[in-house]
């Protein structure tokens, strides 16, 4: 039987890019911990100043897992423009019914970093033939104004989109939402240290839960590299971004947890 437009397809389908809504309160977690950015400086630009081309590489490639099928694929490639940044990604998602497509998804987005912070951005999404579309550009006041379907929006400019690569989104307590341009609040609480199998070999990671208005789960090697992200879908089931190539994970030595030794060591692609 197909799955209804308004239930776990097109939520699936949001929830890979962290854009779901949250579905109810958060549970509360008495072993967890705040969270503490990577490399954390009393200046929240200088946390924010990651390289990615430093951390993973030209690209990062993640299958998109759903009771234990491949629905999809998500990437993230990198390139510099003089000082200039260039992060683009792109996510296409199929379900299937007895072989046939019942519904498909598709996004992209391209998005210009400076000293740390978002010039620019450029979303286009295809939910199973509606098609929204989100800009963000930095305004002669420094801040970032935003426009998508749910109306234009001005935040501070060290506002980080949902789109997991930077690290330093650890401890922000709103995203730019890439899907609707929302602004959206969220928590981010580490839960603890595990090994994720990665592409390359197992690795240790931090993982880290967002709540509020969007929720998922998502892992940091000891380098700050996004290795794996995981949520519900509506209909209760587990979908999972799998890392195909996601860095070298060369260094795997166990990092302390946040206030177990002092501050975090800054991840390897982070610029001073």
């Amino acid at each position: 039987m197909p799955f209804p437009r308004k239930a776990a397809v097109p939520a699936l389908a949001a929830a890979l890019l962290l854009i779901a809504p949250a579905s109810g309160p958060a549970r509360a977690q008495s072993a967890m911990q705040t969270a503490t950015p990577f490399g954390t400086s009393q200046n929240p630009q200088q946390n924010a100043k990651v390289d990615p081309l430093a951390l993973y590489g030209a690209d990062l490639r993640f299958r998109i897992m759903r009771k234990g099928e491949r629905v999809g694929t998500h990437r993230v490639s990198f390139s510099h423009d003089g000082k200039t940044v260039i992060a683009r990604a792109h996510a296409d998602i199929e379900i299937t019914l007895a072989f046939i497509p019942i519904y498909r998804f598709s996004y992209s987005s391209t998005t210009t970093w400076a000293r740390g912070q978002i010039q620019s951005l450029r979303a286009r999404t295809d939910d199973n033939g509606t098609d929204t579309s989100v800009t963000v550009d930095k305004l002669a006041s420094g801040q970032l104004g935003v426009s998508g379907s749910g109306g234009p929006a001005t935040v501070a400019a060290d506002t980080f989109p949902t789109d997991h690569w930077n690290p330093a989104v650890i401890g922000s307590d709103r995203v730019i939402n890439t899907i609707t341009g929302e602004i959206n609040d969220v928590t981010i609480t580490r839960i603890g240290r595990e090994r994720v199998e990665t592409g390359t070999g197992p690795r240790e990671a931090d993982h880290y839960r967002y709540a509020g208005q969007l929720e998922a789960e998502v892992w940091y090697d000891d380098q700050g590299r996004w290795v794996k992200l995981a949520f519900p879908g509506r209909d209760g089931s587990r979908v999972d971004y799998i890392c195909e190539s996601c860095g070298s994970g060369e260094a795997m030595a166990a990092r302390p947890a946040p206030g177990a030794s002092g501050d975090r060591t800054a991840p390897a692609g982070a610029r001073p």
